[in-house]
């Protein structure tokens, strides 16, 4: 069955300054029950390898937004919905977004997902809401997760206590 996915809090930024959002990345970050966050790396990636070098990939995922990424995110969000293990934030905005979403497939089955430019955006929400699933279901599954307090040890060690506790899972299935 998995594990039901809320939401804690939702942040919006429309048009918001580069260093406004660099600010928000670090006071998100600093919430203790935080643990992972993914960036659209598509549009300012610079952006999201300054939160991935200050934080380390282990806390930030940069995520370029390409076909196949939304395919696969939205396809992920799709399966949770129908699921039942996604619980949808209240408002109206959030679900004009994710109701606006259309799922495409061509005549020689491609599947795409697009959604109207309107006003307020190209269902960023329905979007947003895509990257954290996808991000909070890769930080379950991860075996370590690097804090801010434990910035003294080194990438090797992190990447070696990660394999030992792959290795016992692995041993434990």
């Amino acid at each position: 069955v998995g594990p039901m996915f809320v939401t804690c809090g939702v942040v919006e930024m429309d048009k918001a300054p580069f260093s406004e959002q660099a600010a928000m990345i670090d006071e998100v970050l600093a919430i203790p029950n935080v643990v992972r966050m993914t960036i659209d790396s598509t549009y300012n990636p610079q952006l999201a390898e300054d939160a991935v070098t200050k934080y380390g990939d282990y806390r930030v995922n940069a995520l370029r937004f390409d076909q196949e990424t939304k395919i696969r995110l939205a396809e992920n969000l799709r399966r949770r919905a129908i699921g039942r293990s996604i619980a949808i934030p209240k408002g109206d905005d959030i679900v004009m977004d994710w109701y606006s979403v259309k799922r495409v497939v061509s005549r020689n089955g491609t599947v795409t997902y697009t959604a109207p430019y309107t006003n307020d955006g190209h269902a960023d929400r329905f979007w947003a809401a895509a990257m954290s699933v996808y991000g909070a279901a890769e930080s379950l599954s991860a075996p370590w997760v690097k804090s801010r307090a434990d910035d003294d040890w080194d990438e090797d060690e992190l990447r070696s206590k990660e394999l030992k506790s792959r290795r016992a899972q692995l041993r434990a299935v």
